[in-house]
């Protein structure tokens, strides 16, 4: 009887270990928070989101709105990138993604040609610019600065090569502060797997890396 109890004992002491563990999975200090919402960490969990199909790991990110949009970016050049044209919700990017297709050849639409072209050629500079053109900004209201450009470009590229290596190769070529974001974004994308808890693993990494670069 003795033994029994003292199974019992030992087994909701793990128990509560167990949790509290978990629980921690999910906690941030102020600290992470700052560097989180820094860096656009929201970026890893719209990759997530996107990989297992559920928008609701958005909610937990530093910022649910972009979030959400983060993931529609995705959603978005992986069907251009795949050829899925009627996926797309807009006019615009249907047509763009019909004339990739066709090898950047048979538009009427000059903007939308010159923006193919600009893909096709890796052409950062045009993109660039035909992203401050009236047809590109009718749908995504902003124009996109270099590294917006290159991270459009490569997320593209790297949708048609489906490889973590390819993608991260892709992604050294941006100099910037976000290089350990966009590099966590190729493993959640393309790796042969990745689970919730390589996820937080990759969390839990990333802010190594900036509070070591960085605070």
């Amino acid at each position: 009887m003795m033994k029994v109890r003292w199974l019992i004992l030992i087994f909701l002491l793990y128990s509560v270990i167990f949790i509290n563990g978990e629980r921690n999975v999910f906690s941030r200090s102020g600290e992470d928070e700052e560097i989180m919402k820094s860096y656009h960490f929201y970026k890893l969990y719209a990759a997530f989101a996107f990989r297992r199909r559920n928008k609701s790991i958005c909610d937990n990110s530093p910022s649910s709105h972009h979030c959400y949009q983060e993931v529609e970016f995705f959603e978005r050049m992986k069907n251009i990138a795949e050829g899925n044209c009627t996926r797309l919700n807009s006019k615009f990017f249907q047509e763009l993604c019909r004339i990739v297709k066709n090898n950047c050849r048979g538009s009427d639409n000059s903007y939308i040609e010159g923006m193919c072209n600009a893909f096709k050629e890796k052409d950062i500079t045009k993109i660039m610019m035909y992203s401050n053109t009236p047809a590109w900004l009718a749908e995504i209201t902003s124009p996109m600065d270099k590294e917006e450009a290159q991270f459009t470009c490569f997320i593209f590229y790297s949708f048609i090569d489906k490889k973590v290596d390819e993608c991260l190769r892709y992604m050294k070529e941006i100099e910037s502060s976000e290089r350990g974001i966009y590099q966590g974004i190729c493993r959640i994308l393309f790796a042969p797997r990745f689970s919730s808890s390589d996820f937080h693993d990759l969390i839990k990494q990333t802010l190594r890396y900036y509070k070591e670069r960085h605070y």
